[in-house]
């Protein structure tokens, strides 16, 4: 095999690692949130901890964010953006 057909990548190669990328990223983005969220909530003086969170995104999608894929990770973003504006869990 060639120098230049050993580096070859594949396009779904590609495509995959990009959305692996999008996805750790968009759950990078999620735990920011759901921190920012925390703290609005404390300020507040309600009684949070980032668990709260969790438990409440768990009963709001019936999984961890984990085990989320990219369409179900945006939902979550745009959930806890909304959580944040309203200044509350819903």
């Amino acid at each position: 095999m060639t120098e230049p057909e050993a580096s070859f990548i594949e396009p779904e190669q590609v495509l995959a690692m990009n959305v692996i990328e999008l996805e750790q990223q968009l759950r990078q983005e999620c735990a920011n949130l759901a921190y920012r969220l925390t703290q609005s909530l404390k300020s507040q003086g309600l009684k949070a901890d980032i668990r709260t969170i969790h438990t409440a995104s768990k009963k709001r999608f019936g999984k961890s964010q984990d085990d989320m894929n990219l369409r179900e990770l945006e939902a979550k973003k745009e959930w806890l953006f909304q959580c944040l504006e309203r200044g509350r869990i819903f």
